[in-house]
């Protein structure tokens, strides 16, 4: 009866008020049960969006897999000869002779890789010592160990820096890519046995299902440069931090073009910066 002679007590305006609020805290609940559910719809569709993604590049794999296997020249024994070490110690036209070998120039630094090492600083890269970058615009693994044989004809270098991969990830699969970059890491490591070699982590690239890939294959390419046999170990570096915000861990945009491959003018000196922090270990 109090509580019933308390309420009939109160002012109308307060009584007024007190309904307010009560639909203000129901209008309230509503709206938090709303985003709630709007939460878990975003969930479920983020997820399913990323599946969706990952079925496309499985497809554009295969099918890059399949063009890859109709348009390549089929491999010949020559090619293992990039692998695996001869055992004929006898002298041929594709064995440069000991005068050939000590009448190469000897250079420093080589920077070898497809268009992302195009336009380094190379007095920031090397400071004080000479440099020599080779681009090669869309270059596949096998591209890159065929240039480096053309440039050891002539010349000997202490440290090589291999950048390749960009090229690879999404069209094939992770797999695939790792096989790849390690075979050159390892084709070149035979082709300069005596120079310290490194390997430049592929960089990431907009959208994260290609981050976790990307991150994969890094992953897989450094543990051979650790693991493998002794005469085809190399050293390497991981530019991810350099190039992923430090809050999110997402691609920093500033220093990609819009294309999320190639860099800006920031992501070139900041690709600069990450090489010298290598070169400096080699």
């Amino acid at each position: 009866m109090s509580v019933l002679s308390d309420e009939m007590s109160k002012p109308a305006w307060q009584k007024d008020l007190l309904l307010r609020l009560e639909k203000l805290e129901r209008s309230m609940k509503n709206k938090d049960d709303e985003l709630r559910n709007l939460r878990t719809e975003l969930r479920s569709t983020k997820k399913q969006f990323t599946e969706e993604l990952a079925t496309k590049d499985l497809i554009i794999t295969e099918l890059f897999v399949k063009i890859e296997n109709i348009t390549s020249p089929p491999q010949n024994v020559d090619s293992t000869s990039e692998v695996v070490p001869s055992n004929d110690t006898s002298t041929s036209s594709e064995e440069p002779t000991d005068s050939v070998i000590a009448a190469k120039i000897e250079k420093d630094l080589l920077v070898i890789g497809d268009s992302l090492v195009r336009d380094l600083d190379v007095s920031v890269l090397n400071p004080g010592g000479d440099a020599t970058v080779s681009c090669l615009p869309g270059a596949r693994p096998r591209d890159v160990v065929r240039k480096f044989r053309q440039l050891t004809t002539t010349h000997r270098y202490k440290r090589v820096i291999v950048h390749v991969g960009s090229n690879l990830v999404p069209k094939f699969s992770r797999d695939t890519c790792s096989a790849r970059i390690i075979d050159c890491m390892e084709s070149i490591r035979e082709l300069a046995p005596e120079s310290k070699l490194a390997y430049s982590s592929v960089l990431p690239k907009l959208g994260d299902h290609l981050i976790q890939g990307i991150n994969q294959v890094n992953f897989d390419v450094i543990r051979s440069g650790k693991m493998g046999p002794n005469r085809t170990r190399f050293g390497h570096i991981s530019h991810g931090s350099q190039f992923t915000t430090s809050a999110s861990g997402a691609v920093d945009r500033k220093l990609f073009k819009r294309d999320g491959i190639h860099l800006t003018d920031n992501g070139r000196i900041a690709f600069t910066k990450s090489l010298s922090y290598l070169v400096k270990k080699l």
